[in-house]
């Protein structure tokens, strides 16, 4: 059969016009650069303004201009060598690293937030609400650290399944040393998900 550029063009935008702008956009970069960009944009200008590094004139607001310009430098200085490329290694690019876990994290916070939104439905008095919220954030931050964490790690510890055994064996007995000489709980000091409680009221200003 002859080569018909009608038919190769119909077969390829055959999936919409949606698939065909998507595929379009992701050729000019905009899913390997500029989200990625925006992303580590939008982060750090929020944690700029948060702890309000820089200040207006006044010193009564945190100085937008100023933080834009640091937000803006160091998601380009990110993003920027990723797209020239011969800078990073393929397994510790950041942008990468990004893409390889976002998917995972995505999920985790929808399964997240689906145990937060049961546990508003079906009331436990004994279920302090910080708790929950501070578990979801630590299983977050282990599926990021999973996920990016073949990118860093040394090969004796990624190709030895012994080494991986020993480090698990140590970890355990850590715990369990840890368990034993800890001090005990003084009288009157509440249950442990008590104190932890209260320590992150004090924490979040609650």
């Amino acid at each position: 059969m002859a080569y018909d550029p009608y038919y190769a063009g119909t077969q390829y935008y055959s999936g919409g016009q949606i698939q065909s702008v998507l595929a379009f956009m992701q050729s000019w970069g905009v899913v390997d650069a500029l989200l990625p960009f925006l992303l580590l944009f939008a982060l750090v200008f929020a944690i700029l303004q948060k702890v309000e590094l820089f200040k207006n004139d006044q010193g009564t607001k945190p100085d937008k201009k100023m933080h834009g310009l640091i937000a803006f430098a160091i998601a380009a200085l990110v993003v920027l060598p990723h797209i020239t490329g011969g800078v990073y290694d393929a397994r510790s690019d950041p942008i990468n690293i990004i893409n390889t876990f976002l998917p995972s994290a995505a999920i985790l916070l929808m399964v997240i937030l689906m145990v937060v939104l049961l546990t508003g439905i079906v009331h436990f008095p004994n279920l302090p609400v910080r708790l929950v919220t501070i578990a979801a954030a630590i299983l977050l931050m282990l599926t990021m650290v999973f996920q990016a964490f073949p990118a860093f790690a040394p090969s004796w510890l990624i190709d030895d399944p012994n080494m991986q055994a020993l480090v698990i064996v140590l970890l355990v007995f850590g715990l369990i040393i840890w368990f034993i000489t800890r001090e005990d709980t003084p009288p009157g000091a509440g249950t442990t998900p008590a104190r932890l409680d209260a320590r992150l009221k004090e924490w979040l200003g609650g």
